[in-house]
């Protein structure tokens, strides 16, 4: 499809790079990208409960024998750090070939 859009004054022309044609391009990029932020999402949900049983596991005694506060501190500390050094960078990359181009740069604007 190809034509002008009126936005507000400004008139733009649709091109293939479009939003208005890459909607018309299928839905299999549509459904790629879908079935990327659902296993993105059950991936980080399964690391994030494998590492606090893990962290429970190993240091359970010492977690009981510490105030609340202090254990969520410890827990909550542990846990971002992790998953934002460790975790979802390798997710990042693992599901990066289902994701927009536009994605795996680390850019969410189009250029």
């Amino acid at each position: 499809m190809s034509g002008a859009l009126d936005l507000g004054g400004e008139r733009r022309a649709i091109g293939a790079g479009s939003p208005e044609a890459r909607s018309e391009s299928g839905s299999r990029g549509v459904t790629q990208r879908r079935l990327a932020h659902v296993a993105r999402f059950l991936l980080t949900w399964l690391a994030a409960f494998l590492m606090i049983i893990a962290l429970f596991s190993a240091l359970g005694r010492q977690l009981k024998a510490m105030s609340t506060p202090v254990r969520a501190l410890l827990v909550s500390g542990v846990f971002v750090v992790v998953m934002n050094i460790l975790v979802m960078p390798g997710l990042t990359r693992l599901l990066a070939r289902f994701e927009d181009p536009a994605t795996r740069s680390g850019s969410r604007c189009p250029q």
